[in-house]
């Protein structure tokens, strides 16, 4: 035992808890991108009816939400972005902020937002925590605010002035690979 010292965490050896904690972020993520996928058709994610303050489905899909395959028709008004966590603020351009735009195997609509970057800079934003094992991301908003421009969710169309949106079908292809980074 000469030159050890005592153990601060369970294995004693600090490089194994390191392992052992990437190997369960990475179990988690494949759980949840196994049970929770997009469906064959992409819904086609894009600005919603009348006002354009909502996200909407363009096209029916199936995707699948707990391990349960369901079905979602179009609709005008699908994603409201004020229900998002952090969602309901005055943005202040330059920002940038991102939407994780879900439903659960019930076809309810779930919205997560992302931090808003102060510099417009989308790749900066930061979701708080990975979606709920019951939703599945259909697809990804993003919305950057220019210079001298506001934009509160729920309230300023995504087509105001100085406001630029993108939607994506399903996930932005980040979502795994920040899993398995973030401790």
């Amino acid at each position: 035992m000469s030159g050890l010292t005592k153990p601060q965490n369970k294995s004693g050896y600090p490089a194994l808890d390191d392992t052992r904690a990437s190997y369960n972020l990475l179990v988690q993520d494949v759980n949840y991108f196994a049970l929770n996928r997009s469906g064959t058709v992409a819904p086609g994610c894009a600005t919603g009816a009348g006002s354009g303050i909502k996200a909407a489905t363009a096209n029916a899909t199936t995707y699948i939400a707990g391990g349960k395959p369901t079905a979602l028709g179009a609709s005008g008004n699908y994603w409201d972005l004020t229900t998002a966590a952090q969602g309901a603020t005055v943005m202040v351009g330059p920002a940038a902020i991102k939407y994780r735009l879900m439903a659960d195997s019930g076809q309810n609509a779930h919205v997560q937002s992302s931090s808003v970057d102060p510099t417009g800079n989308a790749n900066n934003c930061v979701f708080p925590s990975q979606p709920a094992n019951n939703n599945t991301i259909l697809g990804m908003l993003t919305v950057v605010v220019s210079v001298g421009n506001n934009f509160t969710p729920g309230t300023t169309g995504l087509g105001g002035t100085g406001v630029t949106n993108t939607f994506i079908d399903g996930s932005d292809g980040s979502e795994l690979i920040a899993g398995l980074l973030t401790p």
